[in-house]
């Protein structure tokens, strides 16, 4: 019988859980090494003294082990902290009532899962920090393309200014007019493709701020096309051999829709 109960007490200790036995009462009869280690009480100190007072920060929690004993199920509380020297660590709690011979009391399992708890906050930050790293990569390149334009016209206007000047001093007046309708029409597309930079800033401005909740009418269309064109260029930049042919059958009968643009756009 001693040899039985020295071998259980082992394996109680060696869980790396920690692991406590109270009766029906809630007093403890079994401390178990881990139990020692991060309360600082020894196995001695603990038996016969009850669980809430050992632990008072998990007694809101603990005080249902009543319930779990007369009910004969077990009760599970999920990232409950607990603070010790300052340091706070958060842990799952499960009761196990005994069930077998008659017997009244539960097991109580606490483990320590604060070093998951910040594993999977990791894993979200880094799929959140990768997914902006795409949207960035789709923004960079819609912005890039009205800049281009932008560029490439002025450098042609440049030329055509040039060209202006020699003609002017020719006095080929039907050349001078055909130089100036072209660099009218090279300002035009400048203006336009600057106002489509100018528009994609001002959005994603927008979807920065803060949502106010109020329902504000959205061009649906537009917002779409937004979308779509930014979703593409930032599966482009995430892999280069990917392409796509985008063909779009807007509706134009629909018109704005009133809603909150950062929900929609998400």
């Amino acid at each position: 019988m001693k040899h039985s109960h020295l071998y259980l007490k082992n394996i109680f200790d060696s869980m790396p859980s920690i692991l406590i036995g109270v009766d029906s009462d809630g007093k403890v009869t079994q401390w178990n090494m881990e139990a020692e280690k991060v309360t600082q009480l020894s196995e001695k100190e603990a038996c016969g003294n009850s669980i809430e007072k050992l632990m008072p920060q998990f007694s809101a929690y603990l005080q249902n082990i009543h319930e779990a004993i007369k009910e004969k199920r077990p009760r599970k509380f999920e990232k409950v902290g607990y603070t010790v020297k300052g340091k706070t660590r958060l842990y799952d709690i499960v009761v196990y009532p005994l069930i077998a011979n008659g017997i009244q009391g539960a097991v109580i399992r606490v483990d320590d899962i604060t070093s998951r708890v910040q594993f999977e906050e990791m894993m979200i930050q880094s799929e959140k920090m990768a997914s902006l790293g795409e949207l960035t990569a789709g923004i960079a390149h819609e912005i890039q393309n009205p800049l281009n334009f932008v560029n490439n016209f002025s450098e042609v206007n440049t030329e055509l200014i040039s060209e202006l000047i020699d003609e002017m001093d020719k006095g080929n007046t039907a050349e001078i007019k055909s130089i100036a309708t072209d660099i009218r029409e090279n300002s035009e597309k400048i203006v336009h493709h600057g106002k489509r930079a100018d528009a994609i800033v001002k959005g994603m401005l927008q979807h920065s701020r803060s949502s106010s909740g109020v329902k504000e009418p959205t061009d649906i269309n537009a917002l779409t096309d937004e979308y779509l064109r930014l979703a593409y260029h930032g599966l482009r930049a995430k892999d280069k051999s990917f392409n796509a042919t985008m063909k779009t059958e807007f509706d134009e009968s629909i018109g704005n829709i009133k809603g909150m643009l950062l929900d929609m756009y998400i």
